[in-house]
């Protein structure tokens, strides 16, 4: 399939998403699974948007000429698809509501601990980083009384008390969920991780290839291609299950 087309397509299902995104603004979230799946789909809109803003050739934006960087094409596709698995972890897969207090409350303790960290590296006053130690303690307390991170082992509980971890189990765990084929998975992300990392095989050969100079190569039109060609499907299936996360709470 040519570029022109899977551009088409990457269009079409952005703009799919950001209609449902409307279409369910400003609508009450019956449960916490609404709530934040209103959330983490707006993350999803607007990265998504930003993508097509950034490909040669789209009709939103108007240029003088085509700016080719599949480096930061590939950057962006990655963080849409690890909003995307946030999004089917905490609102689309349905499992039983200890677990996903678990869930909900883990990410709490990651988001409370990063920002400590952050506040520390910084220099804030030692006053306003003991909030984040008390809701800290608050937040391991939950944990330690949910039901479902009573079942977990001995040493998954002490790993998961420390806060490092946002999830309850590894990407791989995640993406089997899915239903994501694990080969492909793992191609792609590796390839997207060496761009965000900009580790050497993102800039390496660079001349040899005719890629990373903002210029049209066969190179940069491949490897756009292939992002957007392997993200597209992912939207659609997100706009798909945040209809039906909706629709099943207004039809009560």
């Amino acid at each position: 399939m040519s570029y022109a087309d899977l551009l088409d397509k990457f269009d079409d299902a952005v703009v799919r998403c950001s209609s449902v995104s409307r279409k369910y603004a400003g609508i009450p979230s019956p449960t916490g699974r609404h709530f934040w799946a209103s959330v983490i789909f707006t993350r999803i809109c607007t990265s998504s948007f930003s993508l097509l803003m950034l490909l040669p050739k789209n009709r939103w934006s108007k240029h003088f000429l085509d700016h080719w960087d599949y480096a930061s094409v590939a950057t962006l596709t990655r963080s849409i698809f690890e909003s995307y698995m946030a999004f089917y972890y905490l609102c689309v897969e349905d499992v039983s509501h200890d677990e996903w207090d678990c869930r909900l409350n883990l990410f709490n303790l990651h988001d409370c601990i990063s920002r400590k960290k952050l506040f520390e590296n910084i220099g804030e006053d030692q006053d306003f980083i003991k909030k984040f130690d008390v809701q800290t303690d608050e937040l391991r307390t939950r944990l330690i009384s949910n039901s479902f991170f009573s079942s977990l082992n001995e040493k998954q509980r002490k790993h998961y008390l420390i806060g490092k971890e946002a999830y309850v189990m590894l990407k791989d765990e995640i993406i089997r969920r899915i239903g994501m084929e694990d080969s492909v998975y793992r191609t792609m992300y590796r390839f997207l991780s060496v761009q965000v990392h900009t580790f050497p095989m993102s800039y390496y050969r660079m001349g040899h290839k005719e890629r990373g100079r903002g210029i049209h190569s066969q190179t940069e039109e491949g490897y756009t291609s292939i992002c957007i060609e392997w993200l597209t499907p992912v939207l659609i299936r997100a706009y798909e299950e945040m209809e039906d996360i909706f629709n099943k709470a207004l039809a009560k």
